[in-house]
Parts: C-alpha cells; sequence; structure tokens
C-alpha cells in the first residue's frame, strides 16, 4: 500500500509538471500485459493518459525508460504519428506520461504480413 500510495504522488507530481493543475481529478487505473513495465491509464476531466512505470533492476544499466521517450520524441519531431505522443518523462522515477490512443489489445492472430507492411 505504501509503494502505492508514493506511486500515485509520483504520478501527481508528474501531471503538473505536465500542465494538469494541482486541483484536477482523475482516476488512475492499471493495464494488463506489460512484462517490463507497468503502465496505468489516467482518466482526467479535460483529458486521458497514458502513465508507464519502467522495471528496474540493479543489475541492468540499460536505461529503457530514457531510451523508448527519446525515440518517441525523434519520431514525433519528424512527422511520425503513428505512435502516442510523447509528453512528459521523468527520468530519477523511469516514468513516462504518453498520450491516450483509444482502442483495443491485438491478438496473435491479428498480425500477418499484410498488418506489418
Amino acid at each position: 500500500m505504501k509503494d502505492q500510495n508514493s506511486f500515485r504522488k509520483n504520478v501527481n507530481d508528474l501531471l503538473v509538471r505536465a500542465g494538469w493543475s494541482q486541483s484536477d481529478e482523475y482516476r488512475l487505473i492499471g493495464i494488463e500485459g506489460g512484462n517490463n513495465n507497468k503502465v496505468y491509464k489516467v482518466e482526467g476531466k479535460e483529458e486521458n493518459v497514458i502513465v508507464k512505470r519502467f522495471y528496474k533492476h540493479a543489475a541492468d544499466s540499460r536505461k529503457r525508460q530514457f531510451s523508448e521517450f527519446s525515440f518517441a520524441q525523434f519520431a514525433w519531431a519528424r512527422g511520425i504519428r503513428c505512435i502516442p505522443r510523447p509528453i512528459y518523462h521523468d527520468n530519477e522515477r523511469d516514468i513516462c506520461i504518453y498520450e491516450f490512443i483509444e482502442g483495443v489489445p491485438f491478438k496473435e492472430e491479428d498480425v500477418n504480413e499484410f498488418a506489418v507492411r
């Protein structure tokens, strides 16, 4: 419970840094499926975003969050819009905020030659 309260405080801080008002109310909803991270949908009054909390292990020096967010910024700066818009990241907490895109999870049978072209 303490970790969840700490995480919610981190989310509050990052949402304010990303431009949300301190008084904005929101719902934090866990999304299933991440192996190397935990993903949450933040439902706000004005917009919905995704908060992505990256797994970190002491023996793994890779900067997963930094690499992913930096690439998303690079792609957006070059007009690539088939990925969620990167909004904010915090390197110390290994958390990113992205635009939320409505959709449904894909199934293995959805991936075929046509889908990956």
